[in-house]
């Protein structure tokens, strides 16, 4: 029986063996197989990245699990070589289902916190890219920066609204991604003025097509924003005409001043309104409906101050109250107070 066990152990070794073997023949293949990334290949680095390609990162887990909570979870709970056999140069591997250009991402924005306000010319689409990747890999400090960024182009107030323009990117595609990612992220307090910003200044077939980049991209919405889009546009303007067009011809009936110049104006400005404005919604630009018109009405009849003033005051108040429904036209809630509850990021 002895002649077996020594066999036995015989076979048991030679197999031991010939699994080393191929174990440090599979690293040695992994290691030729890679390509180190030439901005984020540290020799300090504790732990190397593998993206779907080959492209590898040797990068720091502490600075990944600082940043990350996925991160944190996979390397600091547990030892991320744990259970595989992947090392490169001491290192445990971490296979990533992302392409290199998101791991670049991604790294770009850990060990850089300043590349946002670094690029100023970054555009929107680059900068939802992060948002993207952030969200996935649960990185507050990246996702914090473009929404803030995000509720700097479609704020929540009218008074930031109506404030000074900025160089910032308003095309067409732009447009449709910020209120796809609105919609996407949950940025709740957004999409008001986001929907309003698309109904405004897109035409009907982009809303209804989308639009392709400068990538060749197709950018569009769903059909279920499509259809906030369209039916936010006619609650706009049944609101303009209930809280400014209306008031305007009430004020012109009134004739409060009993001056017929005054009454002739108010008149051809409410006969201007609706000839030339009736489907207009461009009720909160700074060059509105109404703006330039009032104090400054060009026509054989000039307004009083009183008259004028009266106006302006329909004006105002009316834009406010519709705005303090934005939020109502497109599905979103009653009001803004209502919405910005519902907002968590």
């Amino acid at each position: 029986m002895e002649p077996m066990v020594s066999e036995h152990k015989r076979s048991r070794s030679r197999s031991s063996a010939g699994d080393t073997s191929a174990s440090v023949l599979t690293k040695i293949n992994l290691s030729l197989a890679i390509k180190r990334h030439p901005d984020f290949w540290f020799d300090d680095g504790s732990i190397i990245l593998l993206a779907r390609s080959t492209d590898a990162f040797r990068v720091h887990r502490t600075v990944l699990a600082r940043s990350s909570e996925i991160f944190r979870d996979m390397l600091l709970v547990g030892d991320p070589g744990a259970g595989t056999e992947e090392m490169i140069e001491g290192c445990p591997v971490v296979r990533l289902p992302d392409d290199v250009t998101d791991i670049c991402r991604l790294l770009k924005a850990i060990y850089d916190p300043l590349i946002f306000a670094r690029d100023k010319a970054m555009t929107l689409k680059e900068r939802l890219c992060y948002l993207r990747v952030a969200s996935k890999y649960m990185i507050a400090t990246i996702r914090e920066e473009v929404i803030a960024y995000l509720r700097v182009l479609y704020p929540s107030s009218l008074e930031q609204y109506r404030g000074p323009s900025t160089s910032a990117d308003y095309s067409r595609c732009s447009m449709l991604l910020a209120l796809n990612a609105g919609i996407t992220y949950h940025i709740l307090d957004i999409l008001p003025s986001a929907f309003y910003t698309c109904c405004l200044h897109l035409p009907r077939s982009v809303l209804i097509e989308g639009e392709t980049d400068a990538d060749g991209d197709l950018v569009d919405l769903e059909n279920s924003s499509l259809l906030k889009c369209l039916t936010g546009m006619a609650d706009l303007l049944e609101l303009r005409h209930t809280f400014i067009d209306i008031k305007l011809c009430d004020l012109a009936n009134a004739n409060v001043c009993g001056k017929s110049s005054c009454h002739l104006a108010l008149l051809e400005l409410v006969n201007s309104v609706h000839e030339n404005h009736y489907n207009d919604i461009s009720i909160f630009e700074g060059d509105g409906i109404f703006d330039g018109k009032l104090m400054g009405h060009t026509s054989a009849y000039v307004l009083c101050t009183l008259c004028a003033e009266d106006c302006r005051t329909i004006e105002e108040e009316g834009v406010q109250n519709i705005w303090n429904k934005l939020p109502k036209c497109f599905g979103l809630g009653k009001d803004w107070s209502e919405l910005l509850g519902k907002t968590c990021v």
